[in-house]
């Protein structure tokens, strides 16, 4: 359809005067050209398009075709990251008040260049942000604007979700739902149920996530809805996590991966049409250059009758300026070709990059299972011997793991993990498995490890953990831990202040944690037993 506009378009202005002073003045014209530049990330040629359109409606004094298309301008910078440019746009803008839908739009834009943008200490963004989405909220309950009011509950929900207020998430989650229902717009209804689910988990109301999770795999079901199914498949993973079933999880997440990899083909085949576009373009325009001399060339063969060197001298001109338009046009295709080599070339590295992606997955998987058996082979003379307590040990060093999974799942394309962001989980961990009373005293520096070691710093901090459960008797556990870098090396040290039995440091909890250290590359290992101090060094 946009080739037939820019086609009838271009036809139209042949009839006026050739060239861009017949285009500037069709507003719409130049803002169909950059969405078509903002598609295939040519975003100079988009934002010059839009200045065009919004000094077209300015000397036609059109107020709110200029407000959208300063809206649509400050938009771009936020793609663009000039997150400053695009506030500075949309605080200068005055009659905005006089517009509520224009009003709304704004509120939403300047959520979003705060919610992404990087600005000094002294600002609190995250009070903005609430602040227009709450204003933005108001005004569409006042003028009934449905669509707005679901779109800005889902995003309240959101927030409110990842600020752990799961009441006020649920309730903005719960209409946007409903709105959307009303609205019958299926696709953007799944997105706040979706969020629903995660509030589930964290009330563990596993029948409401069930039966959530079997409606929206039902509804979504052959609809090659692949950007809400990552999320979905993604959730429905985490429940099974939650369970404590590995397997099924892993089953769910490699599902959300595949529907990820069938969303970016999409937006790269999306990208492809959009280039198509203005190639043909400047087909048309050539054809239109083509046309005009063929025009031009007639004229002078009337006049050639009256004055034969003034048509020779004509036609000289005109043969200089086709041969400069035909270079011109040469070098353009040319460029153009290049372009869309390019882009080819991008989509090919981003599909081996994808598979390289997948084969590392399951490549993470595999030695991750191969740990647990080897620890389950390990701690099965326990298991004989101590039965639940050992088995319940057994769980949390595969809860441990998990853990780092989680992390990994986040930052696929990371080599390395944060020790306090995984040391923070595993403690998390015990707080909600373990009936005993924890207060951890806690001084981890964000030291970053690869993902291949820091797996079995987790697994000593879990060996730890389990044997003050197991063998402190305060019925509140003190705990200090530290984990310092100096230049030659980072230090561990682990103490509950309980004094340590003789047998103690032949235990098999002790062999174990001497076996992880030196997988971890530690050194200088020291045990007081005074005091329960455990210390050791490692190297990142």
């Amino acid at each position: 359809m946009k080739i037939t506009f820019l086609s009838q378009f271009l036809i139209l202005c042949s009839f006026g005067t050739f060239g861009q002073s017949g285009c500037d003045t069709c507003y719409q014209y130049h803002m169909d050209l950059a969405d078509e530049y903002n598609l295939v990330f040519q975003f100079a040629e988009s934002i010059t398009e839009i200045e065009f359109a919004i000094e077209i409606a300015k000397n036609e004094k059109d107020i709110e075709r200029q407000l959208n298309a300063e809206i649509t301008l400050a938009e771009l910078m936020r793609r663009s990251s000039n997150h400053h440019i695009g506030l500075e746009i949309l605080y200068a803008q005055k009659e905005h008040i006089n517009y509520p839908e224009i009003y709304v739009r704004r509120l939403g834009r300047m959520a979003a260049l705060y919610t992404e943008g990087k600005f000094p200490d002294n600002v609190n963004k995250h009070d903005s942000i609430y602040l227009f989405l709450e204003e933005a909220l108001s005004i569409s309950i006042e003028h009934n604007f449905k669509e707005e009011e679901a779109s800005l509950r889902n995003e309240l929900g959101a927030l409110f979700m990842h600020k752990s207020k799961y009441k006020e998430s649920s309730t903005h989650l719960t209409r946007s739902a409903e709105l959307y229902q009303e609205l019958g717009d299926s696709i953007n209804y799944t997105r706040p149920m979706i969020w629903l689910m995660y509030n589930d988990l964290a009330f563990n109301k596993m029948k409401a996530f069930d039966e959530k999770a079997k409606k929206l795999l039902d509804w979504t079901k052959d609809k090659k809805w692949y950007a809400l199914e990552k999320d979905l498949f993604a959730i429905v993973g985490k429940g099974f996590l939650h369970r404590g079933d590995s397997t099924g999880y892993y089953k769910w997440i490699y599902r959300s991966l595949e529907s990820a990899v069938k969303l970016k083909k999409i937006v790269y085949s999306k990208k492809l049409a959009s280039f198509k576009v203005l190639y043909e373009t400047g087909k048309f325009q050539k054809e239109l250059i083509e046309s005009n001399f063929d025009s031009t060339q007639k004229s002078e063969q009337l006049e050639k009758e009256a004055s034969h060197n003034r048509q020779l001298n004509l036609l000289l001109i005109m043969m200089s300026l086709l041969l400069l338009s035909t270079v011109l046009l040469i070098v353009r295709g040319i460029r153009r070709k290049r372009k869309v080599d390019k882009i080819n070339s991008d989509l090919e590295y981003a599909n081996e990059k994808y598979e390289i992606l997948m084969v590392e997955s399951n490549h993470r998987i595999k030695n991750n299972l191969q740990m647990i058996i080897s620890l389950l082979e390990y701690s099965s003379q326990d298991v004989i011997d101590n039965g639940e307590k050992a088995l319940k040990r057994i769980s949390t060093k595969i809860e441990t793991i998990g853990a780092l999974h989680k992390h990994l799942h986040e930052n696929v394309h990371f080599e390395k993990v944060r020790v306090d962001d995984f040391f923070n989980e595993v403690l998390n961990l015990y707080q909600h498995l373990s009936s005993e009373q924890l207060n951890v005293l806690k001084n981890i520096e964000p030291i970053e490890i690869e993902n291949e070691r820091i797996v079995y710093l987790g697994l000593i901090l879990n060996e730890l953990l389990s044997n003050t459960i197991e063998h402190n008797t305060s019925k509140v556990k003190e705990i200090k831990l530290d984990v310092i870098a100096s230049k030659e090396s980072c230090l561990f040290r682990y103490s509950d202040n309980n004094a340590q039995q003789e047998a103690d440091n032949v235990g098999t909890g002790i062999v174990l944690i001497k076996k992880l250290i030196r997988r971890v590359g530690g050194t200088d290992f020291q045990v007081n037993k005074a005091n329960g101090t455990y210390e050791f060094k490692f190297h990142v």
